[in-house]
This record gives structure tokens, sequence and C-alpha cells, in this order.
């Protein structure tokens, strides 16, 4: 695992700590809408994060050094463009995947009764 991996899971690992605690949210409570403001952005960041270091490193691997400033002269069109291209859809797609799979996860957490209750914690 890289450590950006690592870094993710511990995060999340803390979190989940944490919410289980009967200490937590006690001192603040949170709106259904905000608790999925911050999973569904914070999980389309992190996929968006990774799939774009994911595609610096195939693209170094397979094909070319990827453009650090497309303005450099020393940076061709075609290397620019596809870079451009490549990324864009790449990290858009796994950004909306990233939405997508939180909300899946959500609705889930929301079906079983310790998805609830946790839930429960956080929100109120």
């Amino acid at each position: 695992m890289s450590a950006n991996t690592n870094d993710i899971h511990l995060a999340a690992w803390l979190i989940i700590d944490h919410a289980e605690s009967p200490e937590f949210g006690k001192e603040a409570s949170m709106k259904p809408h905000t608790l999925w403001t911050i999973i569904g952005t914070s999980t389309a960041i992190l996929s968006g994060v990774a799939t774009r270091q994911a595609l610096k490193h195939t693209t170094r691997r397979h094909a070319f050094e990827p453009p650090v400033n497309p303005d450099d002269p020393d940076v061709r069109w075609r290397e620019a463009l596809l870079w451009g291209a490549a990324s864009g859809v790449a990290v858009g797609v796994a950004r909306i995947l990233g939405w997508k799979m939180a909300a899946s996860g959500l609705r889930r957490a929301r079906r079983t009764r310790r998805g609830r209750r946790l839930l429960s914690r956080i929100e109120d």
C-alpha cells in the first residue's frame, strides 16, 4: 500500500473508532444533509486524488513523464493535450463514482441497526 492509502485507512478508522464511543456527537449535532455533504465531498476528493496519482504512475511507466506545467516550452503539444484529456476524464469519472459509492454506503448504513445507531449519534 502507498502512503496515501494508509492515510485514508487511518482517517477512516479514526472516524469510525470515535463515532462508536459514547462521548462522540454529544457536544454538537449535525444535520443529515451536512453529514452527506461531508461524506460525499470527501469521498469524491479522495477518489479523484487517488485516480490522478494512479494515472501519473501509469503514464510515467508506459508513455511519458506527465507535464508539471503545460506552459513549459519543453512540453510538447501532444503530451500536454493527452495528459489534460486523460486526467480530466479519469478524475471526473472517479469523482462521480466516489459520490455514488458514498451514497450507496450511506443508504446501506441506514438499513442496518448498527448503521442507524451510528448515524443517529452523529446526526443528533
